[in-house]
């Protein structure tokens, strides 16, 4: 896929380092599809952003998502009324990750940015949570 979607978007420069990554990879962070569910703020991630400490969450891009839905719906009108059809089983040579890899790669990066430099990642200016790492 093309893109990877940043949950929470506009909270810390995390996302700065993940879009750099994803330029070189010749790919685009997408904007999140529901900003109003509030996943950002029910994830796992949250735990640190309460505390001052910047988090990453992303998703699979809105380019898979699509794709996704075709091949659902084309499995859905040509699959046979078996409770189990072989389709559904993994099968090495017809599954393809090299999406999940491709994404794997891009916050591999990132972590060894972060690994590496000597500056930790700020908060942005319209983060709620800016104020709490200045504490």
């Amino acid at each position: 896929m093309k893109d990877i979607v940043v949950i929470g978007n506009g909270q810390s420069q995390l996302e700065d380092y993940l879009s750099e990554e994803a330029k070189k990879a010749d790919r685009y962070v997408a904007k999140e599809p529901n900003p109003a569910a509030g996943y950002y703020f029910r994830s796992d991630h949250f735990n640190f952003a309460k505390v001052g400490i910047p988090a990453l969450f992303t998703a699979t891009g809105i380019d898979h998502a699509l794709k996704a839905r075709t091949t659902a719906d084309n499995y859905r009108t040509s699959s046979s009324e078996s409770i189990s059809p072989a389709s559904d089983e993994y099968d090495s040579a017809t599954w393809n990750s090299e999406g999940a890899l491709s994404d794997l790669t891009l916050l591999y990066l990132v972590g060894k940015r972060l690994a590496f430099g000597t500056e930790w990642p700020h908060w942005k200016d319209n983060s709620e949570f800016k104020q709490l790492r200045s504490k």
